[in-house]
């Protein structure tokens, strides 16, 4: 709900809080319902909302409104594209952050591709691997292949 998507920009924390407790037990299970909640009012979400990868605020494309998608690997001067309506943008470093910039261009089909983001990809399966427990990892690495199903 606090995530911006093409057809409306994200709430904030308060709005969303509210419609889960509005919907707790209906549209959402109360048992996540309850923990997001309790999440959302310690602050423990805040450093994913509004952006796109922890610490890269999201930014929307001023024609059309859907996110502009800026990596931790893109740096100052490189060039995107808006999905949507294929505007073109230069990043500029804006204080700590870097910032899109309208160039008046539109994009080529080739320019509108979807990218995978390989980079983030890899820190969220190695964070996740790195957060297992060592015996787990120790017991799937002496199991033969295809024995854990």
């Amino acid at each position: 709900m606090t995530s911006h998507r093409p057809y409306r920009p994200g709430m904030p924390r308060d709005k969303a809080i509210a419609i889960l407790r509005q919907f707790r037990g209906t549209q959402f299970d109360a048992h996540y319902a309850d923990i997001f909640i309790a999440l959302g009012e310690a602050g423990k979400l805040d450093h994913v909302m509004g952006h796109s990868d922890e610490s890269i605020p999201l930014q929307s494309c001023p024609m059309c409104g859907p996110t502009l998608v800026i990596t931790r690997e893109n740096n100052e001067g490189d060039h995107l594209y808006c999905r949507n309506c294929s505007g073109g943008f230069t990043l500029k470093k804006q204080d700590a952050n870097l910032v899109a910039v309208p160039t008046g261009k539109q994009g080529q089909a080739v320019d509108l591709e979807p990218e995978v983001d390989s980079a983030l990809i890899a820190r969220t399966v190695r964070a996740a691997v790195e957060a297992l427990p060592i015996a787990d990892l120790m017991k799937a690495a002496l199991m033969p292949l295809g024995a854990a199903r």
